[in-house]
């Protein structure tokens, strides 16, 4: 798999590992199976400047929870044993309350029968490709995905010929984002909650804190347990889910050039970047990673225009229609 990428492109990730993002204080929950099969990633993030602190966690409890909430961000492990984390209604509730951003690794956790993020109980091996449902999502900046917007995760000459990498055996993520699929089953290999929303209807169970699912680490239980199998892409997209887990929302959305208000100025970003932007910064108002008819309608509930007569929403959404209508059109002429 790894032969699809050319000299060129290899030379474009070392291009971007480069970028240094900003420093994130990251928790990292483990449970060290074995001599340091987790190491390695602990070691990655580390070199990019990063601060990771382990913590060996098997039980969860009020305090716990509440000081785990004062995290920048939490990475939870491959390296984890999903039955040590569900032993009462209690344990599962207080993993899912802490407030601070959690990047999940393990699709373990996920299953109905433990934290109740994704309605199914099943696990499935990945064919080792993702293939990007949102591809301007931020963790695919820097360009690691290929003209199909697909990008091998997994590589298969690190850990021996039993490793591979699970998937949740589910393409459906409730009431979370589908980021990313397996192309060959469909099946999850990125997923986004926003904090507060009922991981899915029925779950009974919301998340105390933004969520993300981004699998990674070897599921060879006996030799190398959560071991690092990563390709240098997939390093980067791991890297790109910690800068936006750890990227703080904007107190006012839709103050996209944040100069304390919501006017004209803030329209004309979102018409240049419609259909183009996956930022807030760009127009994505309600942080669904792109910059579409929603976000206008969105929008017109909160401007304030300044000195000028505030629209109704209607005229709004007619407007924008319009645009959409323009926009068409040009492309048609192409």
């Amino acid at each position: 798999m790894l032969s699809r990428f050319s000299f060129p492109f290899a030379l474009g990730i070392l291009f971007v590992f480069s970028i240094q993002a900003h420093a994130v204080d990251i928790t990292w929950i483990h449970e060290d199976h074995g001599p340091g099969f987790d190491a390695e990633w602990k070691d990655f993030l580390a070199d990019q400047g990063h601060n990771v602190e382990n913590r060996l966690i098997f039980e969860m409890n009020d305090v716990l929870a509440e000081e785990l909430s004062r995290s920048q961000l939490i990475i939870f492990s491959r390296d984890t044993n999903s039955g040590n984390y569900d032993d009462s209604p209690e344990e599962i509730a207080g993993w899912n309350t802490i407030q601070a951003p959690m990047i999940i690794m393990t699709p373990y956790v996920l299953r109905s029968s433990r934290w109740r993020m994704v309605d199914s109980t099943s696990i499935s091996d990945t064919t080792g490709t993702l293939e990007a449902v949102l591809p301007n999502h931020p963790l695919f900046e820097g360009g690691v995905l290929d003209g199909s917007n697909q990008v091998d995760m997994w590589d298969e000459t690190i850990l021996g010929p039993e490793d591979n990498i699970d998937l949740i055996d589910v393409a459906d993520v409730g009431n979370g984002t589908l980021i990313a699929q397996d192309p060959g089953t469909n099946l999850v290999w990125a997923a986004y909650w926003e904090q507060g929303v009922e991981y899915y209807d029925g779950s009974g169970q919301f998340a105390g804190g933004n969520r993300l699912f981004l699998s990674g680490g070897s599921d060879d239980d006996p030799l190398s347990w959560g071991g690092k199998n990563y390709t240098p892409e997939a390093d980067q997209i791991l890297l790109n889910a910690i800068d936006f887990m750890a990227t703080p929302r904007p107190d006012n959305p839709g103050d996209f050039n944040q100069d304390g208000a919501i006017d004209t100025a803030d329209f004309d970003i979102m018409v240049a970047n419609f259909r183009t932007g996956n930022s807030h910064e760009e127009g994505d108002i309600n942080f669904d990673f792109a910059v579409d008819l929603q976000d206008f309608v969105e929008f017109a509930g909160k401007f304030n225009g300044g000195a000028a007569a505030v629209p109704e929403p209607s005229t709004w959404v007619l407007a924008v229609l319009v645009l959409l209508g323009i926009l068409g059109c040009r492309r048609r002429r192409r």
